[in-house]
């Protein structure tokens, strides 16, 4: 799932800005890829969501969520024709609602409470969001806004009853069952049972409990076990690099491994001009003027010579 926003418009230069941005694992906004385009003509949208699959290396979304704009629609239609899945972001909608109902009834009603339960819910059913609609519509006396007319008819483009089938991420994910847990400090954490998405299973790996290490119990010549003793590779290492720990080291550390205060550190340019502009200003005998300098390095003295 990712969703195109294009409200944003701020260079000097008026162009269109528009971020793909989706979530990760961690449930936190991630930006896929960004575009500017010049205008919102249905060519500039396919070329630059063709620009995004390229960056993508040719995969297509599940479903992309825009704002209602004809010319995104339309370039969808040109770029992804039946590839994609388009809806309509819902934040952008209800963003809209209370200028388009009055903010009378939004402030002095429990409207808005009421209309976003109902298109929130999780657990609603289709019939069950049609039924609340027309009851919280009809309660507050908005049977005729035009509006509401028009969202209701699209209902299927915004609602999330309508489109539970496809995966927006972990959209109404609570809790994993524990047949799907495996914990990670597990050595067996590969001998679970495997099941399916609807619950059956498909392989169970309990039989690999019997691959057992050979030899970790058994006793060498001096009748230790070795079990919780510490080996010694460092024979193994030196076979597969050709080479053998030598008996001596010659590398010694340096005497002196000093290395604060023992060199001053270098003055930018702004700090020396900071510092002779502290200086009090003296009379120069060569060009007459009170200034930082004098008469062996005058710049009037350096021309004439």
């Amino acid at each position: 799932m990712t969703s195109f926003d294009t409200t944003f418009r701020k260079n000097k230069y008026r162009m269109i800005f528009g971020p793909f941005t989706g979530v990760d694992h961690h449930k936190r906004c991630a930006i896929f890829s960004v575009g500017l385009i010049i205008n919102e003509s249905k060519e500039s949208f396919a070329w630059l969501f063709n620009k995004f699959l390229d960056a993508m290396r040719g995969r297509h979304q599940v479903c992309l969520i825009t704002d209602k704009d004809e010319g995104i629609e339309e370039g969808i239609e040109l770029a992804w024709k039946d590839k994609v899945q388009h809806r309509y972001c819902i934040w952008h909608i209800l963003k809209k609602l209370p200028e388009k109902v009055g903010p009378s009834i939004c402030k002095e009603t429990e409207f808005l409470k009421e209309i976003n339960s109902c298109v929130w819910g999780e657990d609603v059913e289709q019939h069950e969001f049609e039924e609340r609609w027309t009851t919280i519509v009809e309660s507050h006396g908005l049977s005729k806004n035009e509006w509401l007319k028009e969202k209701y008819g699209i209902r299927q483009m915004w609602i999330p009853a309508y489109f539970c089938d496809l995966f927006l991420g972990d959209r109404g994910f609570k809790k994993a069952p524990s047949e799907y847990l495996v914990s990670r400090s597990s050595k067996l954490a590969t001998c679970q049972p495997i099941f399916s998405s609807d619950g059956q299973l498909l392989a169970d790996c309990r039989a690999m409990d019997e691959r057992v290490i050979v030899g970790t119990s058994v006793a060498d010549d001096s009748g230790n076990s070795g079990i919780g003793q510490k080996k010694d590779k460092s024979a193994e290492i030196g076979n597969r690099l050709g080479r053998s720990v030598p008996s001596e080291i010659k590398v010694l550390p340096p005497r002196q491994c000093k290395n604060k205060g023992l060199r001053k550190r270098l003055i930018s340019q702004r700090e020396k001009a900071g510092e002779v502009s502290k200086k009090p200003l003296r009379r120069c005998k060569v060009c007459g003027e009170m200034a930082n300098h004098d008469s062996r390095n005058c710049d009037k003295r350096t021309t004439d010579n």
